[in-house]
């Protein structure tokens, strides 16, 4: 036996398992790197429009609200009860707010340079909730809801999602729809939004009647009482339009 090639075939099998070796490892590090560079590129995507509740999203509202506090621009709608003397119903508006992700329906009204936003949500915008992942539901069609003719719950949003309390929208969501508003219309200086489901149904009564072709004049101190009541801690609380309507 040539112990001297039996050694230098024992030399390169070990060599060839030494390289098998390496490239085995250089494979994994390249998954891992590559692996590394997916979970990366999820974080450092470019922020959506429709991400109004994420992490990233809430840092990029973070940002910007110093920037107005650094500019002294960081306006505060007054709380104060006031008086609408003229109202109009804009059905461009409610349009344009309507297809902001995350609205499925919206009405709109304005008032001197003030806009009035009642809105109903969908699934379509990412963390749009601060409180819970998804808008509060009307009793399901399983259950017989209320529809006495002078009620605002025999209403076609009563199954939508909404919020009680605008406090549980994201500080993103409500700047997106304020400035869809103002950007349409930049006469207005003070957006209110809710998306109450009360207020929604109060609020589609009044378009009723400015669809109707029916002006608004006669039951501004109804639409009064419902505003101040929804924004400006209104002690009064605001009638079915339905209701008011039959006892004039």
């Amino acid at each position: 036996m040539d112990y001297t090639q039996h050694g230098l075939g024992v030399f390169a099998m070990k060599k060839i398992k030494a390289i098998l070796l390496i490239i085995v490892i250089a494979a994994l590090a390249s998954g891992c790197s590559q692996g590394i560079k997916y979970e990366m590129s999820r974080y450092t995507k470019p922020l959506r429009g429709s991400d109004y509740g994420s992490l990233k999203a809430k840092k990029h509202e973070q940002q910007q609200q110093q920037q107005l506090n650094a500019l002294g621009v960081n306006e505060k709608p007054d709380k104060l009860p006031h008086e609408i003397k003229s109202a109009s119903y804009s059905s461009e508006l409610s349009n344009h707010v309507s297809s902001v992700r995350g609205v499925a329906d919206a009405r709109v009204f304005t008032a001197d340079q003030h806009a009035y936003v009642a809105l109903v949500l969908d699934n379509s915008g990412q963390g749009m909730l601060k409180s819970k992942p998804s808008g509060e539901r009307e009793a399901g069609t399983n259950q017989i809801p209320y529809t006495a003719e002078n009620s605002i719950h025999n209403n076609p949003f009563r199954f939508f999602l909404t919020v009680n309390d605008t406090s549980q929208l994201s500080d993103r969501f409500v700047r997106t729809v304020t400035e869809s508003v103002k950007t349409l219309q930049p006469s207005i200086k003070e957006v209110h939004i809710s998306a109450n489901k009360e207020f929604m149904y109060y609020m589609d009564e009044f378009a009723q009647v400015a669809w109707g072709g029916e002006s608004l004049e006669p039951y501004l101190d109804q639409f009064n009482i419902l505003i101040n009541h929804q924004f400006f801690n209104g002690k009064i609380m605001p009638n079915s339009l339905k209701y008011y309507r039959n006892q004039q």
